[in-house]
């Protein structure tokens, strides 16, 4: 009787761990097969754009199978990128260090604008992803003025959009149009949720002015033309 609670145990105990295996291999990969894919990853963007890398995550998406990366630039941390291996396509790679870069670049150039206008909001820059492969990119990264697909730089206030915020993002719009940047579109936004006092049905206010319209606003009234509440 013993031998029979001890044999039922044992393999009590081997289908627990079984299953307690097989569901995190489901949802976090097989860890050798993310160390194998990652070390492949980090010598493809090597080899493919003349860089040096640093893997700060590797990653696996349960979703659809595909292992990947998180990177960073060696002399540049603050550049982050992902590249992934698709478990769909044999041997078929994406990467997005040139969306890394053409973003940026646009921080760089509009870092001063945005911070003399929103020092204390939020901004997020943002890329088409898939854009760097499409357009083949390689060693030499173009500049994000001549990407056939529109960048976003949204600003997200945390009080209702005023009058000034209005002048404000006009002069934004002037930065982009003196420069004859056209593939950048620009939003901004406010949420109610924001208030901690509101009491009401959250609302969003956005003023969005995509790519192909900044060269229509001529003066700042024009930006009420593109406000917009939800």
């Amino acid at each position: 009787m013993k031998r029979f609670i001890r044999i039922f145990l044992i393999t009590t105990s081997i289908i627990g761990i079984s299953f307690i295996v097989f569901g995190y291999t489901l949802f976090n990969g097989l860890p050798w097969k993310k160390h194998t894919v990652a070390s492949e990853l980090e010598a493809y963007v090597e080899e493919k754009y003349d860089i040096e890398v640093k893997v700060k995550e590797k990653t696996y998406n349960f979703k659809d199978g595909n292992y990947g990366i998180i990177a960073s630039l060696q002399n540049q941390p603050n550049i982050t990128f992902r590249a992934e291996k698709l478990s769909s396509r044999k041997d078929v790679i994406f990467d997005y260090y040139p969306e890394a870069i053409w973003v940026e670049e646009i921080n760089s150039e509009l870092a001063p604008i945005l911070n003399e206008n929103y020092p204390k909001d939020f901004i997020f820059i943002d890329a088409v992803y898939g854009s760097g492969q499409e357009m083949n990119m390689k060693k030499q990264i173009v500049s994000y003025k001549v990407v056939p697909h529109p960048f976003f730089v949204h600003i997200n206030v945390d009080e209702p959009i005023s009058k000034e915020h209005i002048n404000n993002y006009y002069e934004i719009v002037k930065f982009l149009q003196v420069r004859k940047i056209s593939n950048i579109e620009l939003s901004m936004g406010f949420s109610t949720e924001e208030m901690k006092d509101s009491s009401q049905k959250p609302t969003f206010t956005t003023i969005r002015i995509e790519a192909h319209n900044i060269n229509s606003i001529q003066k700042k009234e024009d930006v009420y033309n593109f406000i917009e509440t939800y």
